[in-house]
């Protein structure tokens, strides 16, 4: 059979759309680049937080403990091991991983025309992938040192693949769209909640394809089969090293009971991350809080898994116990999930805004995709199997998120998904209009309406971080030196919460180290005006007035401090100096004695403080 003759046409159309794509990755990743390099004035651009902090921190501990690192995974391990390979090749900077990241993120939104194209057709293709690239928060999140940029690329890699396998044609096919879930469990662990949803999906398209009907049974399972096992392979090695360090059986990380409590539990009111007071919230500390809160309860020493199973009981009885309180911490949870803003973490998006000429631009947001996606998945999801794994993906991986509580990054995973479903609406409406077809058009808008009602509800709980956020700011701004930067960030966290000691402490210290000492006094007065009765408000205006000189002031407010907390160990080291340098070293060892005799938990600096001072009183002067 002689070989058929290429179609110049085709090739046309195909280099075109090459050099179109190649335009689109390009555009994207400029974008992203010039965000980064505005970005570089951010406190947090080099001296990361809580989530970001942590991540950064695993590879100092591979470099210490190896590649197997030292204990159980607390959270999701595939991103820290993304920054240490890229310390291992090139060596570690803040710049070269966001670099990369943005060249990722690019290729996301690449992915997002390619399923676009496959479900919609190329126009609609060309207005996701559009849309992926100007989305704000798709460039917020990709300047931050998080996972959610790398796991958004293998979900949308694991979907393109799966969208193609309908037809079964390649059994290694099936085999590597598994391995990309599995990957992207390692990176988004709640994706282990999606992965029923999507294989019963492959099922269902397996049968419906031409070649697939009932007598072809077996060929089904073994195209699931071999996706199921491909999910497992990343997953096996990670649960064998947790194993290996620990002795206990741990899928992937140990934090799923922790994070399942947080968001269920009657103190949380919001929906999104709650913040528990004997619990710090920088991961490796917050895990070991748990623990102890956790051994403290059981009264006996607790495997990592047995700790997760222990919130996770907590939580299922808050569940059980208060089931309406439940039922409206749910509601909120979905309406913060459904908000056009984003649900602050560490960093508010708002806030950050100042940094990036980028994120200041009218820039798409959720409050435009969600409206027309929603409306969108309703009534496309018929025409094609694509937009029915899209729209069984979007339902099943918004569960999995409401399931413990929602943040701004843990829905970026739907984005490309709703723009995918808004491109379809966009080019629907636009269709419906050129053919006059009103009908359609108020189909449309009947749902596009309310559920732009709903995204744009004001949600007075979204603001609650703000001042926290603005308060981060100015702490970021005093490492590694203090700079004039944080006072204007503590003074607008004040603004927004004048009631809270902590940042007008923080205001405080920023004064201090700036050398506007006036406004220092102001604030640390305020801070005994809030919190009396704390040692430490007392000890922060002593030790402004010991820095101003005013021996006797600071003195006085030393000795009360003491007198409120005996072992509060900051108010002895800074009497003690003062007084030693004051030629008064006998009465601070008088001092340290009294609290030493109280045998307080923190004895043994004590002694040692006063072992010092004896020092000091028989050297020379």
């Amino acid at each position: 059979m002689p070989p058929q003759a290429i179609d110049p046409t085709e090739v046309e159309a195909f280099a075109l759309r090459r050099r179109r794509l190649a335009f689109l990755f390009a555009f994207a990743f400029a974008i992203r680049l010039a965000h980064i390099l505005l970005i570089r004035t951010n406190p947090f651009f080099e001296h990361p937080w809580v989530d970001a902090d942590f991540g950064v921190s695993w590879k100092h501990e591979f470099s210490r403990y190896g590649f197997l690192g030292e204990g159980v995974y607390y959270q999701a391990p595939l991103y820290p091991y993304f920054l240490a390979l890229i310390s291992k090749v090139w060596g570690f900077d803040f710049l070269l991983p966001r670099l990369l990241q943005a060249v990722i993120d690019a290729g996301s939104c690449i992915l997002t025309y390619v399923l676009a194209r496959r479900v919609g057709g190329d126009r609609v293709g060309w207005i996701a992938g559009i849309i992926a690239a100007l989305y704000g928060p798709l460039i917020f999140f990709q300047g931050m040192l998080l996972e959610t940029i790398l796991s958004l690329f293998l979900i949308e890699a694991a979907l393109v693949s799966l969208i193609g396998l309908s037809q079964g044609k390649s059994l290694l096919r099936w085999l590597g769209s598994g391995l990309l879930l599995g990957l992207a469990c390692l990176a988004r662990p709640n994706m282990l909640i999606v992965l029923p949803f999507l294989m019963g999906w492959g099922a269902w398209a397996l049968r419906r394809a031409d070649g697939y009907r009932a007598q072809n049974r077996l060929a089904i399972w073994l195209r699931i089969s071999l996706l199921a096992l491909g999910t497992v392979l990343p997953i096996i090695p990670v649960t064998w090293r947790n194993y290996r360090v620990a002795s206990d059986v741990v899928l992937i990380s140990s934090d799923a009971g922790h994070k399942f409590f947080i968001g269920n539990n009657r103190l949380n009111t919001t929906g999104s991350y709650y913040q528990f007071d004997n619990v710090r919230s920088y991961p490796r500390h917050e895990a070991e809080d748990f623990r102890k809160i956790a051994e403290e309860s059981i009264g006996t020493l607790l495997e990592p898994s047995e700790i997760s199973r222990y919130f996770f009981r907590r939580g299922l009885e808050f569940i059980r116990t208060h089931p309406g309180s439940y039922l409206v911490l749910q509601g909120k949870k979905l309406l913060l999930y459904l908000n056009h803003r984003e649900a602050p973490g560490y960093q508010h998006m708002e806030v950050f805004r100042r940094f990036s000429l980028i994120l200041q631009l009218p820039l798409p947001g959720f409050g435009l995709i969600a409206p027309l996606g929603l409306a969108g998945l309703v009534l496309l999801w018929r025409r094609h199997p694509g937009y029915r794994l899209l729209a069984i993906y979007t339902v099943a991986y918004s569960l999995s998120v409401m399931t413990f509580y929602v943040l701004g990054r843990y829905r970026i995973p739907i984005v490309p998904t709703l723009i995918v479903f808004a491109a379809g609406a966009i080019d629907a409406l636009w269709l419906a209009v050129s053919d006059k077809k009103w009908g359609d058009c108020k189909r449309w808008a009947a749902l596009i309406v309310p559920f732009a009602v709903v995204v744009w509800i004001p949600l007075p709980f979204m603001d609650w971080q703000l001042p926290q956020a603005h308060a981060r700011l100015g702490r970021a701004y005093m490492i590694p030196r203090p700079r004039a930067e944080a006072i204007p960030a503590f003074e607008e966290a004040v603004r927004l919460d004048p009631e809270n000691a902590a940042f007008h402490s923080g205001l405080g210290f920023a004064c201090l180290w700036t050398g506007d000492l006036d406004r220092a006094e102001k604030a640390f007065l305020e801070v005994i005006r809030l919190r009396p009765r704390t040692a430490s408000s007392h000890w922060k205006l002593g030790f402004l007035y010991d820095q101003m000189g005013r021996k006797q002031e600071a003195k006085k407010l030393y000795l009360d401090a003491i007198e409120i907390e005996p072992s509060f160990l900051d108010a002895h080291w800074s009497l003690a100096m003062m007084l030693d340098r004051m030629d008064e070293t006998d009465e601070a060892i008088q001092i340290v004695t009294a609290a030493i005799k109280t045998n307080p938990p923190n004895v043994g600096e004590l002694k040692w403080l006063r072992a010092w001072l004896v020092q000091r009183r028989q050297a020379p002067r």
